[in-house]
Formats: structure tokens, sequence, C-alpha cells
């Protein structure tokens, strides 16, 4: 009974808010919906998942005049398969909120069904002449790179979890002040529910000489932090980067650097190519655990983000990606990243088709290989990602 109460109550919600935006100019209704199926193997273990799962977002957007906006969005995700089945521990990660306030909710749970709902945008703006003022749960995107962002404090997220394009938000405070056209200062403040888990720092953007760069400082949870970030171009290449540096509180603690830059330019129109490297100086070799990296991917639970200074399980990385159109409709594109330190190589071919206008289709893979102690490199877990999405 609680169940079908849980899934009636959203069906009315949907009702309601599609007839109110429908009647009032100043609200704005929408969303998508996605299926995930899933597919993934682990050699060792020798352990196969067939698993699933429905993703919808809701979106609803206010405007009362010029000065005040307002933002809800609601993330639901119904999975199904092996994984809710045989591991019942599931349920509790799904159930985790790192912010102030619990926006989690397991909303409907049965033996082979797992419902989560997440509120994952609450926030009001209030914008007036250079002054934009923002409070509440949401996105603080201050990465440039295209991979990995040392300079995104706020939201550290996984390269990996490609179906959570909005990427994690954050309970904060944040005022910007526009300098001129193209350039502003910015001050975020995200308070944490102890001490070592506050992040506060500031921005400065501007532009030189054809690139936009930026300077933040601040600290991130014990650390205290300073960070550069760039993006150009090199005659016909673009060319973006990001460096951070992070001091812990402690004397005796030595400062790490995470460091990333990348290259990429169009050919022919046709011909995507991209190339570049991490330098996360906080690794270990101690803490080599790839399978960590895979695990908080696609349909991770909460809490499972990387942190800004180690944004890979090894030092060194560097990452390569080629894509072109096949069709008008039809892209085809493979990445590939490889940590040449543990010998870490990681396989990302896709597939995306455009099967109608609001209607994608897209198959991706996600190959891992890495070196044990006892044996050479070889593959460790793969998996397969057919998504289908329709957004309204």
């Amino acid at each position: 009974m609680k169940n079908n109460a849980s899934l009636v109550s959203w069906l009315v919600f949907l009702f309601f808010i599609q007839n109110l935006t429908g009647q009032n100019e100043k609200l704005q209704f929408s969303g998508y919906l996605k299926n995930m199926q899933t597919w993934s193997w682990l050699e060792d273990a020798d352990l196969f998942l067939n698993d699933g799962f429905f993703h919808n977002r809701l979106i609803l957007k206010w405007s009362p005049d010029s000065l005040l906006s307002f933002d809800a969005e609601i993330r639901n995700r119904l999975f199904y398969g092996e994984t809710v089945k045989y591991f019942p521990g599931y349920a509790d990660l799904l159930d985790q909120d790192n912010g102030l306030w619990d926006g989690s909710f397991i909303t409907a749970k049965s033996k082979n069904l797992l419902l989560s709902t997440q509120i994952d945008r609450l926030w009001l703006n209030w914008q007036h002449g250079r002054w934009d003022l923002r409070l509440g749960r949401q996105r603080i995107n201050w990465g440039i790179a295209t991979t990995w962002n040392p300079n995104d404090l706020f939201n550290a997220y996984n390269f990996l979890d490609f179906d959570y394009e909005e990427r994690p938000g954050s309970d904060a405070l944040r005022v910007r002040f526009k300098t001129d056209t193209l350039g502003s200062l910015e001050l975020a403040y995200s308070p944490g529910k102890n001490r070592e888990s506050h992040i506060g720092a500031m921005r400065y953007r501007t532009n030189l000489r054809g690139y936009d760069l930026q300077i933040l400082a601040g600290r991130y949870h014990d650390q205290w932090t300073l960070g550069l970030g760039w993006a150009g171009n090199l005659k016909e290449a673009g060319f973006k980067g990001e460096l951070a540096v992070f001091k812990p509180e402690s004397i005796d603690s030595s400062a790490t650097i995470s460091l990333t830059a990348q290259v990429d330019h169009m050919f022919s129109g046709e011909w995507y190519v991209s190339g570049g490297f991490l330098y996360a100086g906080a690794a270990s070799s101690d803490d080599f655990r790839p399978e960590n990296l895979a695990a908080g991917g696609v349909g991770s639970p909460q809490g499972t983000s990387l942190q800004p200074y180690r944004l890979m399980p090894v030092r060194w990385s560097a990452v390569a990606t080629v894509a072109k159109p096949i069709t008008p409709i039809l892209t085809g594109s493979m990445t590939t990243v490889w940590s040449p330190k543990r010998n870490l190589l990681l396989l990302m071919p896709t597939l995306a088709y455009n099967v109608r206008e609001n209607w994608d289709l897209d198959l991706t893979g996600q190959l891992f290989f890495w070196e044990l102690t006892d044996k050479p490199l070889s593959n460790h877990y793969d998996a397969v990602f057919l998504r289908l999405r329709w957004s309204f």
C-alpha cells in the first residue's frame, strides 16, 4: 500500500504541475525520462550482473519578476535487477545525503524494485544590475577543463557517471559581482555538518589577451587551497587547464598539487580529437583501488564522489578522445584513459543515435584493465550501458 500511495502521489503531482504551468507564463516545467540497461561483469570474482533503472528528472522554474527566480529539481530513479535483488544494503547507500538537510528518500522498496528520490536543486536567486545572489541547493561549477576539474571545489564528480549530466549540488550561498563584460568576482560558502566539511572560496574571472582566466582561493574541508584555470586557443586548437594547490592545517603536512590540461581540435568539420593529462599529487600507490573509480560511475549512490585533489586513484593519467559523425543522426566516439605508473587502462567506446526529435539512444562501454602484483595488465571489470532518453 505504501508503494502504491507513493506512485499515485507522483502522478497527481505531475498532473497538477503540468496544468499549473500551462496557465501561468511565469512557471516553466520540463524534464526527461530515461531507461538505462546495464550489463557488468567482474572477472576476478566471476560475477555477472544484469541491472537497469528508469531515470526521471522533473524541473520546475518560477520567475515572479525580473529580480527573483526559483528553481526546484527532483531526480527519481527506479532500480531493478540483480544488484537490488542480491545486495540488500544498496538501499541504505542510495538513501544518503551529504548536504545540510536530507533531500534523499527511498520512496518505494520491494525485493526486486527500489525507487530513489533525490532533491538535488532547490534555490532562490536574486539578480539586480551587476549583482547576483543565490541561496540553496545549487550547482557551483568552477570547472573549466573537459575531463577532470581540480578547481571544482564544491561539486567534484566522477567523470565515468555520464548519465548524471547535471552533476551534484551543494547547499550554499553564492554572491557574484560582474566587474565588467567578461569579468566577475564570486564568493561562495557551503557549511558542512562538521568543521571538517566546510567549503568556502573566492573566485575572480577575467579575460586577458583572448584567454579566459580564473584565480581562486579558499578552504576545502580541512585544507587551504589556491587555484588557477584557463581557456583559450593554441593557434586553431582549444587549450584548457586547471591547477589547484591544497595545504592541510597541520604544519607537518605538505601541500599537494592537482593539475590538468587538455587540447582539442575539430578537423574538416567532422573529426573531433582531444588529448590531455591529470597529475593528482594526493594519490598514493598504497590506496590504488580502480574498482572504487568504477563503483562511482553510472547509477552510483550518493557519497561516491571523488575529491578535487584526488580525481584518479593514480598520480599520472592521460586521456584521448576521438569522435566523428557516421551519419547525420549517428555519432561514434572512443575515449581512452591510461595511467602508466600502475598500468591502468580504461576504454570507453560510444555510439549515439538520434531516433527523432526529443528521443535519443546510445550504447556505451567501459572496459577496465590494470596490473596486479602477481599478474600483468589484464581485464578485470567491464560494463555495457544501453540508454534511451525522452526529453519533454
